[in-house]
């Protein structure tokens, strides 16, 4: 583009401030989204660019920090689960009801005995969404709309057509939620998020062993 952002966001009906589009364009550019000047470069002409990283930050629906978190667990061969932990973070409310008929003691002994001494809130979100996955929901099945799709389509772009199917709650499993004071609305969210998240790295061509490794 030939504009720069100042005069592109300087034509909206309420401009943002210019401190504030040069601390945010200061942010991409210490995040790696946006390209940084060549030392001694005195080009007048010469423009930011988005990075590589910056196109997956514009294609992921979250924060940046959480996006960052997706690429660790690439990079740590761990990803699966660095997906379900951004993506439990990215909700509105924690997967733990909270209200006044809630027993704190007994919740804060629950999600003690999730933690198992690690002292981490994402390891122990992370083992009560597997738990609930491993019990009511030990295989996502995805619904295959194949109409209008060659066979060689499907094999190059497995993503299209997917859609998770999770079936209706089972009285056991609301049952279960509610003994150990969960959202099931939640829980459910964040498999659809999950879900989401990964077939959009499919889009970008991340390798679905990749997507899927887990330590």
């Amino acid at each position: 583009n030939k504009y720069e952002p100042k005069q592109i966001l300087g034509r909206a009906i309420q401009p943002p401030e210019l401190r504030d589009i040069d601390n945010a364009t200061k942010n991409l550019m210490e995040t790696g989204a946006l390209t940084l000047r060549p030392p001694g470069c005195r080009d007048p002409n010469w423009q930011q660019k988005i990075t590589a990283l910056g196109r997956i930050f514009v294609n992921l629906p979250c924060d940046i920090k959480i996006t960052r978190l997706f690429l660790f667990g690439m990079a740590l061969k761990c990803m699966h689960q660095a997906i379900i932990m951004g993506c439990i973070h990215s909700q509105t409310r924690s997967i733990f009801r909270s209200n006044r008929n809630v027993d704190q003691v007994n919740l804060t002994k629950l999600q003690c005995t999730y933690d198992e001494g690690r002292d981490s809130d994402s390891i122990m979100l992370l083992r009560v969404y597997n738990e609930w996955i491993h019990q009511f929901h030990p295989e996502l099945k995805y619904k295959v709309d194949s109409q209008g799709m060659s066979r060689e389509e499907r094999q190059q772009a497995p993503w299209l057509g997917r859609r998770l199917r999770l079936r209706k709650p089972m009285p056991s499993e609301q049952k279960w939620c509610a003994e150990k004071n969960l959202d099931l609305k939640i829980l459910r969210e964040t498999a659809h998020m999950v879900d989401e998240i990964k077939t959009r790295f499919l889009r970008m061509h991340i390798p679905e062993r990749c997507i899927n490794s887990k330590v």
